[in-house]
């Protein structure tokens, strides 16, 4: 198991990644529904809306890679549990994942589209 101050350094670094974007969301207009009928705003609200969500998730993301930290399983694998390389958590602290274990995520997450794509060809996007 690993010590909570082996990462104090990272640990540093998500509270200020948290602190970011809490700013940013404080400061960004909250998208706003009513503002207009053109498709024009439509597609504005909805891109609005997908980069609320996406800033949403990364807090959370980054709040449970804290609460790891705290709980001294932070920089363990969730699929395999080996520990996950500094140098990725460095480069991604709020990664739950190796890098093997990511690759065969994806992997898999192709395969599916893949699959998908063959049986379903009408309904590519």
């Amino acid at each position: 198991m690993r010590k909570k101050n082996e990462f104090s350094d990272i640990k540093n670094m998500l509270t200020e990644m948290l602190e970011e974007s809490t700013n940013e969301k404080q400061s960004s207009p909250a998208p706003n529904e009513s503002s207009g009928n053109s498709s024009k705003d439509k597609e504005q609200i909805d891109m609005d809306f997908s980069i609320k969500e996406i800033m949403d998730d990364r807090e959370i993301q980054i709040r449970d890679a804290l609460k790891r930290i705290d709980e001294s399983c932070y920089g363990i694998c969730l699929d395999c549990g080996k520990e996950i390389v500094r140098e990725r958590l460095e480069a991604m602290p709020e990664t739950t994942h190796c890098i093997d274990c990511r690759k065969k995520k994806e992997r898999q997450a192709e395969s599916m589209i893949n699959l998908r794509d063959t049986f379903f060809p009408d309904q590519i996007n």
